[in-house]
């Protein structure tokens, strides 16, 4: 197996800074003063204590590539997520959408699964001064959903809710960082795919790779939906079983390798109860091979009146549901009734985002 830089598990961002900064082995990498590298490399202490664990693992022999059970778990600690804006989907899902997985959302028409995925493209963005990860989003839009209207409102909210956070608080970083993110500066940061057939699909999914490459900015992927070309374009079902799995696979592989968050919309269908005796019950679209895909797996659905989410598929997340809205801002949980902080100001649920 080579031993070069430029074949560890790490994005290309970081590869290429450690190889101008003359770690061009893994060896080389593995053996340096951490916080040397960080400085010869121009990155964070963090990159660096991460290339090297990857080149640690590589130069091991018979474990080239392996992760403690400790690594692991320090890396899932340290990931940043993605938050909803609604402090019920947050909690459920652990504090947000995590990056380097994939979440699949599912459910019927009009439960709002297109709004989540551009409200999580708009979030993504948030300022690391407010706990953001001040990222960029890919939208794939299969199905002509994603409106500039409705993204408007979207934007013009958060940049509202940013800015009256920063007056609560009277931080200068908070202050500055807030007035420069702009409904057209938020527009800048999300690129947008519309794909009309399950070939164009395939193919911007085969060209993420160079497309993340170029952009490392972009920290979140979203495909809305995964189902309609695969529903329209396919009579083979063992070709579309064929096919999910290599851009399952595809997806995963994009997510881990360059830290991106992958959330994909998926519809639903009608299963018959067993036995003629249970009722019948949704499930996703896709099949069971599928359902193998996703990190974790969000089931919207209607319950008197209301729209809920239930979270049945997670690696550290029990099954858990929880309320949320639809309204002009985006996606929202019920504000709970305003507390006063150790400083003063008021915490809603808004303020706590």
């Amino acid at each position: 197996m080579t031993s070069d830089v430029s074949s560890l598990p790490l994005c290309p961002t970081l590869r290429s800074k450690l190889s101008a900064a003359g770690f061009t082995s893994a060896a080389a990498v593995a053996q340096a003063d951490p916080a040397r590298l960080a400085a010869d490399a121009a990155v964070t202490l963090e990159d660096a204590q991460r290339a090297q664990h990857a080149a640690d693992a590589r130069t091991r022999s018979g474990l080239a590539g392996a992760l403690s059970a400790k690594a692991l778990y320090d890396r899932e600690r340290r990931s940043q997520r993605i938050i909803t804006f609604c402090a019920g989907l947050d909690s459920i899902l652990g504090g947000g959408v995590g990056l380097q997985q994939i979440t699949e959302v599912c459910g019927g028409p009009g439960l709002g699964k297109t709004q989540l995925g551009m409200q999580l493209a708009l979030d993504v963005q948030i300022p690391d001064c407010f706990g953001g990860l001040g990222g960029e989003a890919l939208y794939v839009d299969a199905e002509g959903g994603l409106t500039l209207e409705r993204l408007t409102q979207m934007a013009d909210a958060l940049a509202a809710h940013l800015r009256r956070v920063a007056a609560a608080r009277a931080v200068a970083r908070r202050a500055q960082a807030a007035a420069a993110l702009t409904r057209e500066r938020m527009f800048d940061a999300v690129h947008l795919y519309r794909v009309h057939d399950l070939a164009e699909l395939l193919a911007v999914v085969d060209g993420l790779v160079a497309t993340l490459a170029a952009r490392p900015a972009i920290r979140l992927v979203v495909v809305d939906s995964i189902a309609f070309p695969f529903r329209q374009d396919h009579a083979d079902l063992a070709a579309r079983t064929r096919q999910l799995a290599q851009l399952g696979q595809s997806l995963m592989e994009v997510a881990v390798a360059h830290d991106v968050a992958v959330v994909l919309t998926n519809h639903v269908t009608t299963r018959p109860g067993e036995d003629g005796g249970a009722p019948p019950r949704l499930i996703p679209v896709l099949g069971d091979t599928w359902a193998h895909v996703a990190t974790s797996r969000l089931m919207l659905y209607w319950e008197a009146g209301a729209r809920r989410a239930f979270l049945y598929k997670s690696p550290s997340q029990p099954p858990a549901s929880c309320e949320y809205l639809v309204t002009g801002e985006g996606i929202r949980g019920r504000r709970q009734p305003a507390k006063r902080g150790p400083e003063g100001e008021c915490r809603g649920e808004a303020a706590k985002k």
